[in-house]
């Protein structure tokens, strides 16, 4: 028996990545806030974070401990391994753990509205159709027109969910989910993108020769995104089966990369006002 709803793993390290929205000169003070953020969307939820701390002064450390219980947290202290590795690690930590069925993957650049974690874990135990969910509604999603595909949509938990092909490193699976899919994942850390390795799980576009040929001539980018998946992930391309990913609409948090805001929310207005406890 799970002695809890979730499990977190989150990574964090001392330096600015992309372009921040706000606090973008200032790392800790981005940190508490959205830590902050995280806090108060874990509200009905019980749960454990293993902090994975990259190359962190020890103000980090006590960051976490003034947020969470000694009990509800475990400091994992890393000599500046880097993102790559660190991601292997959370991949280790929630597979390795006993505290609870459903893991999460947490970056320490997203804010989130309230009560979004109720919302996953319900979500999770009310479709066991659904493998993986993103709680990031991304703005690519709207723009590119790799996601010009249909969608299921569903209405769980309270919330609007649609299947999409890929996201980002912040998501959350149940833990079985994530033992089938972790060497598709794991292809991260060996050089692969994080919309490569998605694909490989949920199998967008993958087995269609017209879209490389569409996307040879209209958009590189994309078809990188497509050959790279094959180039790290043909065994699982081939021979896992594919797995589900749910985004919700509207989003439960964003990326704070100031061009990559999920759309139809201000986020402005999710800032923690006092971050710092």
């Amino acid at each position: 028996m799970h002695k809890r709803d979730i499990a977190i793993a989150y990574r964090i390290f001392p330096g600015i990545s992309k372009n921040p929205f706000f606090s973008a000169d200032n790392k800790l003070r981005l940190a508490a806030s959205c830590l902050s953020s995280m806090k108060v969307a874990l509200d009905g939820v019980s749960f454990k974070i293993f902090a994975i701390l990259d190359g962190c002064p020890d103000s980090y450390e006590e960051l976490f401990r003034s947020h969470f219980k000694a009990d509800d947290l475990e400091i994992i202290q890393c000599q500046k391994i880097g993102n790559q590795a660190t991601f292997r690690k959370q991949i280790e930590i929630l597979l390795g753990q006993t505290e609870a069925e459903i893991v999460y993957f947490a970056e320490d650049d997203y804010l989130y509205v309230p009560g979004a974690f109720e919302k996953i874990v319900k979500l999770l135990r009310q479709a066991p159709a659904i493998d993986f969910v993103t709680p990031y509604d991304h703005l690519d999603y709207y723009t590119l027109n790799f996601h010009n595909y249909k969608s299921q949509i569903i209405s769980r938990a309270d919330h609007h969910w649609r299947s999409v092909s890929t996201t980002c490193l912040t998501f959350a699976a149940r833990k079985s989910e994530l033992s089938r899919a972790h060497r598709a994942l794991e292809h991260y850390s060996e050089g692969s993108s994080d919309a490569s390795v998605w694909l490989s799980i949920t199998k967008f576009h993958i087995y269609n020769p017209f879209k490389y040929l569409q996307f040879l001539f209209q958009n590189f980018y994309l078809f990188k995104i497509l050959a790279i998946s094959w180039k790290f992930g043909w065994r699982e391309n081939l021979f896992l089966k594919r797995q589900t990913l749910y985004s919700p609409v509207p989003s439960l948090a964003t990326h704070a990369e100031a061009t990559c805001l999920a759309p139809n929310i201000d986020w402005q207005k999710h800032i923690p006002p006092r971050p710092l406890p």
